[in-house]
């Protein structure tokens, strides 16, 4: 690994913690409009992140995962765009006309479908694939 590409890595681990951070931050702090645009430019940051994590001289397919959301039920894509928006649970339950403690089931089956263990990365995840 060349130099430039460990310092692409290094800066794309510490924007990646921080954005994480900041996005814990929101969804603590409510669901208003500011906090929805704090997480949608925290999703583009990470999303960016991920683009200086691949080589230049590799294609980011070579590195991509295979696509997870073959798997996923019609609902459980609508649960993970609203995730990708930064939207609360309260919020995609409201979008969606379905109860709050449902969404929290979709959630579940999205991040365990997706073998992700956070919001944060269902969202960089659903992003990358342009569902955001």
């Amino acid at each position: 690994m060349d130099l430039l590409h460990s310092l692409q890595l290094t800066l794309a681990e510490e924007l990646i913690s921080v954005s994480g951070l900041i996005l814990l931050l929101v969804a603590a702090w409510g669901g208003d409009k500011m906090s929805r645009f704090i997480s949608i430019a925290c999703v583009t940051v990470l999303v960016a992140c991920a683009a200086l994590a691949v080589p230049a001289d590799r294609p980011v397919a070579a590195v991509a995962p295979p696509s997870r959301l073959d798997v996923m039920s019609r609902r459980e894509l609508d649960i993970l765009r609203g995730i990708a928006r930064g939207q609360g649970n309260k919020e995609i339950a409201r979008s969606l006309g379905i109860a709050e403690t449902t969404v929290k089931i979709h959630v579940q089956h999205v991040l365990r479908k997706l073998d992700v263990s956070s919001r944060v990365q269902a969202a960089v995840l659903a992003t990358t694939h342009g569902l955001a």
